[in-house]
């Protein structure tokens, strides 16, 4: 298991790295080669958006590899929608962070619980790393023109 402390230092250092190249990883432009590409990251199985430092792990990463689309997945969501992570290809971390309370607590009443704070890591392939995926799971983005980008905003 890994301590939570190394995995805040872990992505705290792979945005000084950034920082360091002269790249801002949370600097997003509103236009990408494949173009129409939503701003913010989700996961195609469940349509949910990423939140927090995942968005700017997601945006590097996209920016890094060139992908179109901000659709992403884990390894077995991506086998239950019939799709196979393609040959040599690398996941993304993310982390998930939240609170439980011991079974210790859990009978006490709620201002005598102590929540305790964790965070996991995980990881996450973008849809163009994963191979006979359905079309309506990550459908093609379609070019956004400039007037249509900015009444959307």
């Amino acid at each position: 298991m890994t301590a939570p402390d190394s995995l805040y230092q872990t992505i705290t250092n792979e945005i000084i790295a950034e920082l360091e190249q002269g790249v801002a990883p949370w600097v997003k432009p509103w236009t990408t080669e494949g173009g129409g590409a939503p701003l913010l990251p989700y996961n195609a199985a469940s349509g949910r958006l990423y939140q927090g430092v995942n968005v700017l792990l997601l945006w590097k990463a996209t920016l890094q590899k060139g992908y179109s689309r901000p659709a992403w997945l884990g390894y077995h969501q991506a086998r239950e929608l019939g799709g196979q992570v393609k040959k040599g290809e690398k996941a993304t971390l993310i982390v998930y962070g939240s609170t439980f309370v011991p079974k210790e607590d859990r009978g006490k009443p709620e201002e005598e619980q102590h929540p305790v704070p964790f965070l996991k890591r995980w990881f996450v392939f973008n849809v163009e790393q994963v191979a006979r995926l359905p079309e309506h799971v990550a459908p093609t983005p379609k070019p956004v023109s400039l007037p249509d980008a900015i009444e959307q905003v």
